[in-house]
């Protein structure tokens, strides 16, 4: 279970476009948590109030294309998100996770496409 420090707001904005059998939506969204640590060895996989606070920030792009005509129909998806992650806790200290933090700042891009023809 994970104690955070208050709320994890969330944004999403997006731009949709249809036209005959097309249609097409571009969007941004983000998060922001600060979420709290346990910062000694041997703690238990739950993160307690009052421990360090490490930061996740969140920001992608995504966009999708449809094309619905009997018999046809295609899609296309992708989504690009990047984290920025900050772990307060020194290198070497067990964090709120039990796993030994390597540093204490990181980040982490993940990136998605899929296709669909039927």
């Amino acid at each position: 279970m994970t104690s955070l420090l208050e709320s994890s707001p969330y944004f999403r904005f997006a731009y949709n476009k249809e036209w005959g059998a097309n249609s097409f939506e571009a969007g941004v969204h983000g998060m922001i948590s600060y979420v709290y640590g346990t910062p000694f060895a041997g703690a238990p996989l739950t993160s307690q109030p009052g421990g360090p606070v490490s930061t996740y920030h969140d920001i992608g792009l995504d966009a999708q294309y449809q094309y619905v005509l009997d018999p046809h129909y295609f899609a296309a998806h992708a989504r690009v998100t990047r984290e920025l992650m900050n772990n307060p806790m020194n290198p070497g200290i067990t964090n709120w996770q039990g796993l030994q933090a390597s540093n204490a700042t990181d980040n982490l891009t993940e990136t998605y496409m899929d296709a669909t023809y039927v």
